[in-house]
């Protein structure tokens, strides 16, 4: 990874309760082990793992993401079969969230 000092991150809720989202700043960064200290403690649980969680839960990584907010990103594909590139996103939801 390349994360930054200064560099602003997003964790989105790991739960049902699509709400809990948390944003920090990078205060420390060390590249050897990927820890990242964060300028405050985070409000609600995220939880992740070191590897994929696709085994257990029928190919599903279980894992929680972190976004990084303050810079950009460019997405640029090959030029296939008059494809230049394809993002896909989905967003699923089951269940009673009452």
């Amino acid at each position: 990874m390349d994360w930054k000092v200064n560099d602003t991150v997003a964790l989105p809720s790991t739960t049902m309760n699509w709400f809990e989202l948390d944003t920090a700043t990078i205060t420390a960064y060390d590249s050897g082990t990927g820890v990242a200290t964060l300028n405050k403690k985070l409000s609600y649980y995220h939880w992740g793992a070191s590897t994929s969680t696709g085994p257990q839960y029928n190919g599903v990584d279980m894992r929680g993401e972190v976004m990084l907010l303050n810079r950009n990103i460019k997405i640029q594909g090959n030029e296939t079969d008059a494809w230049g590139c394809q993002v896909v996103t989905s967003d699923f939801v089951e269940g009673n969230l009452e």
